[in-house]
């Protein structure tokens, strides 16, 4: 079995002018922790096919949510 280390995480494209889109996670490190990005993508690659593995891994405090409830992803990815 494995520790857990997120308490939460999101992943999304992040569309990029220049190359498209790429794959982004958002990630909330459960209290106590302090997983790596490299060890995030590590324990991700061994459960999926490499082109689930997120590129950019970003770690966020809390993830930001509507009035509903759902998560707000335009807080996530600042505008350009």
């Amino acid at each position: 079995m494995r520790p857990h280390i997120l308490a939460h995480a999101l992943t999304l494209h992040r569309r990029l002018i220049v190359h498209g889109q790429r794959l982004a996670a958002f990630v909330v490190p459960e209290e106590g922790t302090a997983p790596s990005a490299e060890e995030l993508r590590q324990a991700v690659k061994a459960e999926l096919a490499g082109f689930k593995v997120p590129r950019d891994i970003t770690f966020v405090d809390s993830v930001p949510r509507n009035q509903t409830g759902k998560v707000d992803r335009l807080k996530l990815v600042p505008r350009s």
